[in-house]
């Protein structure tokens, strides 16, 4: 009898109960971790939000889905421009901790919920774990979700959405933004934990963020688009911002806050001024040093102002229905500015932090790229293994937490630098301008006007999406 076949045999059965019984442990797992015992409460159809540009944004995604899964419908940039974000800007010139920055100078979440038809919304904070507790189940009892930060390890700039509790085993059960298909996960009640709110106190113990019951029926007029516009002026304006800190910042932040900012147009000023002068490398007792703070917040700040107005151009555009033909000709003087100025918000950002893609065969190829792209910093992390090649031919790369970079700076693109700072400034000024004569004009139509259809066929009715 052949031996070696029959060992083929045994070894494909043991294989084969081996992924059987690793299937039978992984689905008990499964099972046990969504049991649920008779006093648990867990809300059914909440979705998993997108992964998307920093903790702002990830908060508002938390509510979109919140709010689908309590009947009000309020998409994503709709939500953008109730909430304010999309007419700020803020830039601090320090490490800012970025949570808190991103909910600044708005509680974006309060007023993109309230706006949307959640007058009672609020953040509740500093509380005990069992005043958490308790207001967390009136909440979920009544078919409402609760928004929360720093619920789990891994999560992506914070914010959980809390969809269920099981008191009894000590368990919350939270969606995240974990991808389409993602389902539900429990985890351990922690003791407390700490997390950014939009809040004087800025940086809370045990933050919770509630809906509260809803209106039965919002005003669909214009009200709130013409609301949101004429705090888009105050924040357009912009002054002095100052908001508190993260208290273990200091293990990587060089200077701890409480932070100072600037938002609005003098924002742009300080902005200008740091990308013409702002240095990238300095000596250091083994070379030259990456100013790495630098180009992290203007990466992150940059990057928020070229999601905020991306976004913002299709609220702006939204609110014509609310104006009269006349002056919807000047609402689209806004969507342009806001549309070139998060194209050169995406080219000030790639100035800074260019990163060479990972399918160039070679350092001739990465040359090339460099070369065509006319940046400041290109960050060479994805094919690091050119880097000896690169630095024969004079391309020296610095390392940086992010991985290593090369640095190519210039007099002329800082000038560069500078004017695309200067052109979104002017934009945004010419953007105030307009509002200021447009804010009044907003919702004024006739009650008739608002149920009609206008040229393009859409009904003029309704203030969502």
């Amino acid at each position: 009898m052949d031996m070696s076949y029959c060992r083929g045999w045994a070894a494909a059965i043991l294989l084969i109960l081996l992924v059987l019984t690793l299937f039978g442990t992984f689905s008990a797992g499964a099972e046990e971790m969504y049991e649920r015992t008779g006093t648990a409460k867990v809300l059914d159809g909440v979705e998993p939000f997108e992964l998307d540009y920093d903790s702002g944004n990830m908060g508002l995604h938390a509510l979109a889905s919140c709010l689908k899964a309590t009947g009000t419908v309020s998409g994503y940039y709709t939500l953008v421009g109730f909430s304010r974000s999309a007419f700020k800007f803020v830039y601090d010139s320090t490490e800012a901790y970025e949570p808190l920055r991103d909910l600044y100078p708005v509680d974006v979440l309060s007023q993109a919920a309230r706006n949307s038809g959640h007058p009672d919304c609020h953040w509740e904070m500093n509380k005990s774990i069992d005043v958490v507790k308790s207001l967390i189940k009136g909440e979920i009892d009544s078919g409402r979700p609760v928004i929360a930060p720093f619920l789990k390890d891994d999560a992506y700039r914070g914010f959980f959405i809390i969809v269920g509790y099981d008191y009894d085993r000590h368990l919350f059960y939270l969606q995240g933004a974990l991808g389409p298909d993602s389902a539900y996960v429990s985890v351990p009640i922690p003791e407390y934990w700490d997390g950014p709110t939009a809040s004087p106190e800025g940086w809370a113990r045990n933050p919770v963020f509630l809906l509260g019951e809803a209106v039965e029926e919002l005003d669909r007029r214009g009200a709130r688009e013409r609301k949101s516009v004429r705090m888009g002026m105050r924040l357009f304006r912009g002054g002095a911002l100052e908001y508190g800190t993260h208290p273990g910042e200091g293990r990587y932040m060089a200077v701890p806050g409480p932070h100072g900012a600037a938002y609005g147009l003098p924002a742009y000023d300080v902005l200008s001024w740091d990308v013409e002068n702002a240095p990238i490398l300095s000596e250091s007792e083994g070379g030259q040093a990456v100013n790495f703070g630098f180009l992290w917040r203007v990466d992150s700040q940059v990057g928020q102002l070229w999601h905020d107005r991306f976004h913002g151009a299709k609220y702006v555009r939204g609110i014509s229905r609310f104006l009269r033909f006349e002056q919807r000709m000047l609402l689209g003087e806004i969507t342009e500015n806001y549309e070139k100025t998060a194209v050169d918000a995406r080219t000030l950002r790639r100035m800074f932090w260019n990163p060479v893609p990972d399918t160039l065969a070679n350092a001739d190829d990465v040359i090339t790229y460099i070369e065509d792209e006319g940046a400041i910093v290109y960050w060479v992390g994805q094919v690091e293994s050119f880097a000896p090649d690169l630095a024969s031919r004079g391309l020296e790369t610095h390392d940086t937490p992010w991985g290593p970079v090369v640095v190519l700076d210039s007099p002329s693109k800082r000038l560069r630098a500078k004017l695309l700072v200067k052109s979104i400034a002017s934009r945004e000024r010419n953007s105030l301008y307009v509002m200021r004569d447009i804010a009044e004009h907003i919702g004024r139509l006739a009650p008739d006007a608002l149920r009609q259809k206008d040229e393009t066929g859409e009904s003029q009715e309704g203030g969502g999406e």
